[in-house]
Order: C-alpha cells, then structure tokens, then sequence
C-alpha cells in the first residue's frame, strides 16, 4: 500500500494500482494556516482523526484514536476568555466492554448529546472481531460541568454457527434522522461473502425503544458483486433516501480484483424494508476505492472523493447528477503527486458551491515519511464545465502538521477548521485553522 491508513483491520486484502495524472493546480493566495493545539499523548489523547463538529456557540468536538498509551478520547475544544483556545478532554475510552479506537467524526442532536462509533470494543465475542466488534456511544451534558457516557450498541459480529448476523468495525460515523434515530455503516458482518469471512459489511438503524435501550435493525447486507466493505458514513436526501460508498465491490477487473467499488442508494419501502440500488460502479480509471461517504448540494448532485484511481493513481473527486431516474457521472478531478494524494475524507462545499477537502499525502517530497508529502486542503471550483484546483494549504511536518485525517469545517467568517493525525511540535497530531 502506498500510504499508511488510519485504522488497519486484520484479514482485509487491498489490491492498490500505480497509475499518473493530468489537471492543473494552483496555490490559493493570502490564507495563513496557524496549529491551535499540539497533542501531548497521555490524558490529551494523540492522532485526531475525523472531523471537528462545532456546537453552535464557537466550540468544537472531536476524536483521538486508539495508540500504545490510550484506547481513544473524546475532547472539547474552546475558545479560551483571554485568548487563543482550551482543550478538555471529555472522556477517556477504557478498552475492553466500553469500546476502543473511535474513528470517525461525531454527530452531534439538537439537544447537544454527542454520538459517536468505537472501531472495536464492545462486548461481541466473534471470532472475526479482534477485541470486539465495535460499539456506538452516546455522551450527554450532565448538568454539573461534565459528560455522561452511555454504550447504546455493541456490535456481535457473525458468531460461527449462529444464524444471528450482526454487524462489525463501524468506521465511518452516523447520521441522525428528525425523529432521533442514527444511521451508520460498518465495514464487516451481514453476509458471509467470497470478500470476506467475517462479512462484507452493512447499512444499520438504531432507535430509542420503550425500554429506555436501542434497537439495531440491519437495513442492507452487502454480498460483494453489487458492492463490498463500506468504509464510509451514509446521507440523506429530502425524501428521506439513504446514500453511501462502498470500498470494494462490482466487476472484477485487472485494476481491482474484487471490485474498485460503488455508490449505492437505499430508497424506503412504503410497508417498511428498503430498496437497494447501485447507481455507480468505479473501474479505475474514474477512482478506485471510495473510502469516505458522500455530500449532496442544493441540486442533489451527490459529490465524493476516492482513495485511488484516475489517470495517475492518487485519487479523485467524482460528481454524480440525478437524470430522471438514473444517474449520470459528471466532470471529475483526478489528483496527481504533485497536487495531492490519497483523498479518504468527506468533502465540504460552502455556501457558494465550492467544494473543500484533504488528502493524507502529497505533494510528493522527502520531508514526511516515504517521501509522499504530507498532505494537502484542497479547494475545487467550477469553471466551464471543468473543476479547477488550488491548494489552499499544504503541510510541511514537523512542527507543522501531517497526514490530515478528516474533512474541514468552515466557520461563518470562511474560517477552516481541521486536524492532523501526526505532526505538531510532539508529532501526536495537530488542531490547524487556515484564515482567508
């Protein structure tokens, strides 16, 4: 593999191309990018990943990952009354029954509870799952200044000999419905598949039930030809349709053994159940690989990123425009190594339709490890029926930041909010803004 991901999950088999580019970049002008907070490892967790997600009031939320020293935190991030900013970490995973390695952005309900996934942990008990299947978190204000912790779902994986088939490794966060429900992929269970043992991954529910608990219902179960392991979250349209990636999965091919994977839609039943749909497969040479889930605009063109794939192997951003009832594939960017690399994360589109976004790597030079580059934020813009790029950072290491793990939240002043894996005067990972 070329870059190192985040999270490496036992038994999976990544087929990776080397492939080259063509577009042309530009570096945006006049923005300044400053590092707000270095980790330190220990009580303030290390490698940030995922997104940060603002409260509303000028605060932020978000995730450390599991390392050597910690199972994963939880941490609040404000501006502090004199100047500059404050982090507090709101909760300390403990490993084992509580949950382990959170791994993606967190969602955040009108009443100011956090939810979030653990990657592993949980009380499953699957051979598949290594030190659990993953659980799904809540943590709500507890009146006193501090935050409670609730385990609302552990997932069980595919126990051998059990006709019980449940989910596993939830990686790529949740989405929330009006009535308070949350919605979520994992990359593991259902079905057993030619893909994988443990499952080739599903599309879950869960809701409050009477009992004061949660109910999980398995909405999709993936097979693998018609698409396999989704990495990434899922969103809603307005009619209440559910949209999502998948990594692997369609035809075989000589780029992708099993598939360079999909985009699927699931439509509600008017008796309950959901219909699933393909409405794009990836061949290679239009991206290979969609690791992060997707955004819609206004039009409800739906817009994602892929790991690999396109004219020189290092990623694109993709477009897919609604044409009555099927879908058609628009204008894509296809990164290079001299633009950027290895995009994983959601994209952000602002309110004038621009689209913003990370890669883990590039520009290509001998500063990070590998000589990949140390990442980029990325800025897409149309113009006559083409994207055009501009950087609008690129990190340099030590102490700067590396390796930007998520997507960016843009204040309303176009403030940009991020975070890096590595990097930062500790190299356990940074807190960036980019000023216009």
């Amino acid at each position: 593999m070329r870059f190192l991901r985040t999270l490496s999950v036992k038994g999976r088999f990544l087929s990776l191309a080397a492939l080259a580019v063509c577009l042309s970049v530009s570096t945006a002008g006049a923005q300044t990018e400053t590092i707000l907070y270095d980790f330190t490892g220990g009580n303030n967790g290390e490698s940030p990943v995922g997104g940060l997600v603002p409260d509303g009031h000028g605060n932020y939320f978000g995730v450390t990952t599991e390392t050597s020293t910690t199972f994963g935190t939880v941490f609040e991030f404000s501006p502090a009354s004199g100047g500059g900013w404050t982090l507090t970490t709101i909760y300390t995973f403990q490993g084992g029954d509580d949950g382990s390695n959170p791994n993606a952005t967190l969602v955040m309900d009108p009443a100011g509870n956090l939810y979030g996934e653990t990657s592993f942990g949980g009380n499953g008990k699957s051979v598949y799952c290594n030190g659990g299947c993953g659980t799904v978190f809540e943590l709500s204000p507890n009146g006193r200044g501090g935050w409670t912790k609730t385990t609302r779902y552990s997932f069980q994986g595919n126990p051998p000999g059990s006709s019980f088939l449940d989910a596993s490794y939830p990686l790529g966060g949740l989405v929330l419905d009006k009535a308070g429900n949350l919605y979520g992929t994992t990359l593991n269970g259902g079905e057993n598949c030619s893909f994988s043992s443990a499952g080739c991954g599903v599309v879950f529910e869960l809701s409050p039930n009477s009992g004061g608990g949660w109910t999980e219902t398995l909405l999709h179960r993936f097979y693998g030809s018609a698409g396999a392991l989704p990495e990434g979250g899922v969103i809603f349209d307005s009619a209440g349709n559910l949209y999502g990636t998948t990594y692997e999965g369609g035809p075989s091919n000589s780029a992708c053994y099993y598939g360079c994977g999909t985009v699927f839609k699931l439509a509600p039943k008017s008796g309950g159940g959901w219909t699933a749909s393909v409405l794009h497969l990836f061949n290679g040479s239009n991206g290979w690989g969609p690791a992060a889930g997707l955004v819609m605009d206004s039009n409800g063109n739906l817009y994602g990123t892929t790991t690999e794939g396109g004219a020189g192997g290092a990623g694109v951003v993709f477009e897919l425009e609604p044409s009555g009832s099927t879908w058609k594939e628009g204008p894509f960017f296809q990164f290079k190594l001299t633009s950027g690399d290895y995009p994983s994360a959601p994209l952000t589109i602002d309110s004038s339709g621009n689209i913003y976004g990370t890669t883990q790597a590039g520009p290509a030079t001998g500063v990070c490890p590998a000589a990949l580059g140390c990442g980029v934020v990325f800025k897409l813009t149309q113009s006559s029926g083409k994207w055009l790029e501009s950087t609008v950072d690129a990190f340099k290491g030590q102490p700067d930041g590396y390796g930007p793990s998520g997507s960016v939240t843009i204040d309303g002043q176009g403030n940009i909010f991020g975070v890096t894996s590595q990097g930062g005067k500790a190299n356990l990972g940074a807190i960036y803004e980019i000023t216009p």
